[in-house]
């Protein structure tokens, strides 16, 4: 049986996941950084050809990496999106247990988040988690599977309460997390508000990092006006810092001065 802890992991990196379908907003905030379009910040990481490579954090320690390939320079004037390649790991609390990361993002030319297809794995048990959503699709589909055994697939779970009570599998991944069917599509109809509430900032100027001043950009993620991921990228386009609103941030193993220990 998937424990507790893993099957919250999965639905909530999924709600996660599906507020993050955002449109891209230029919001002319008063900052002491000039704003940008976001989608100029987007281009810029992708121009640059090469990978940034990100140490994951959890207070000071290194407990993951992961590393953001750009799979194609955009096209001056095309409409094509831009594909970001993922890869990496994160050390989990649980005793042994490393949990694999792979995939693709894609944005449009405005830097929203149009498209995903990620991957997280584990190889004891050997779990694997699949995200997939294309151009014009409400919400990711996520697919878990033990072994060859498709475990979930929320494109089985319907709009009304008798479409999940009729899957055997979403309810017992339901009755683990200690949720109704109602209760879960409370959370789920919450997310795609957030998602309506979701926003990119971007602005151009000088900010600090591990007390060292750097040119470049800071592209927020915002709900309801509210900063909840934080990007910084240098003016080369190499991605130096991402903070979440989680207990985990990332920092390029590139910054020199005061790394953290």
């Amino acid at each position: 049986m998937i424990p507790r802890l893993f099957s919250i992991l999965i639905i909530g990196f999924w709600l996660v996941m599906t507020s993050l379908l955002m449109r891209a907003i230029w919001f002319p905030e008063h900052s002491r950084l000039d704003a940008v379009n976001p989608g100029a910040v987007v281009r810029l990481v992708a121009a640059r050809g090469e990978p940034s490579h990100l140490d994951i954090y959890e207070g000071r320690k290194i407990v993951g990496r992961l590393n953001v390939t750009p799979l194609s320079p955009p096209i001056p004037g095309g409409t094509d999106e831009v594909l970001l390649h993922l890869d990496g790991h994160l050390e989990l609390r649980l005793p042994a247990r490393r949990l694999m990361m792979s995939g693709k993002l894609a944005f449009n030319h405005g830097g929203g988040l149009t498209g995903m297809d990620l991957t997280l794995s584990m190889r004891a048990p050997k779990l694997k988690l699949t995200l997939k959503q294309a151009s014009g699709q409400e919400i990711p589909v996520a697919r878990l599977l033990l072994g060859g055994t498709l475990l979930f697939d929320s494109s089985q779970i319907k709009e009304s309460d008798a479409g999940m009570e009729s899957n055997p599998t979403v309810m017992l991944l339901l009755g683990l997390m200690g949720m109704s069917p109602a209760e879960f599509d409370q959370v789920r109809q919450a997310a795609r508000r957030e998602a309506d509430a979701t926003a990119v900032d971007a602005r151009q100027g000088d900010f600090e990092i591990e007390g060292v001043e750097h040119h470049g950009y800071l592209l927020s993620v915002l709900k309801n006006g509210a900063s909840t991921f934080r990007v910084y990228v240098e003016n080369t386009g190499q991605i130096l810092s991402i903070e979440t609103p989680t207990s985990y941030r990332l920092l390029s193993e590139a910054i020199a001065g005061d790394q953290p220990e």
